[in-house]
């Protein structure tokens, strides 16, 4: 393969996997779906199990309408809560319960196994060179969305 058919074959194959991912991801608990699993995790990341809307939402690479919608799911589920920011009233935030900390801690060794089947042949110098790549994407991207917004 050239160069150009190399990008073409990465660009399609982060579509494809993706799906393929969502659907393994979808199939992997039966209480929430990958992309809110997704939510919990980047809620996770926040000080306190808390963030805004539009915090969520720029940390997923999401719109804050999708957020919504995903979070609107889960506080009907319990696993999260869905309230005004006591500092900011035009805030919404978003705050793991209790519930969704211990879901997570039953998942983890379901989701090391699942993530060292992902992985599975692929060596700590393999795994670099992904890490590398990735962030380059991610780097382009963003470059990519600042100049759309010119």
């Amino acid at each position: 393969m050239n160069e150009k058919d190399k990008q073409g074959y990465i660009f399609g194959q982060l579509f494809i996997l993706a799906n393929r991912l969502q659907y393994l991801g979808d199939q992997f608990d039966e209480q929430i779906s990958l992309k809110q699993w997704g939510l919990l995790a980047a809620l996770s990341k926040f000080e306190g199990g808390s963030a805004s809307i539009g915090q969520a939402a720029t940390f997923l690479g999401s719109s804050g309408q999708n957020v919504k919608k995903m979070a609107v799911i889960l506080e009907r589920k319990g696993f999260i809560t869905i309230h005004t920011d006591e500092k900011d009233s035009r805030s919404v935030k978003l705050t793991l319960t209790e519930k969704a900390i211990e879901h997570a801690k039953s998942r983890e060794e379901r989701e090391g196994y699942f993530l060292e089947k992902l992985f599975q042949g692929m060596d700590e110098n393999l795994l670099e060179v992904m890490c590398v790549g990735l962030k380059q994407l991610e780097d382009n991207i963003k470059q990519m969305e600042e100049d759309e917004m010119k």
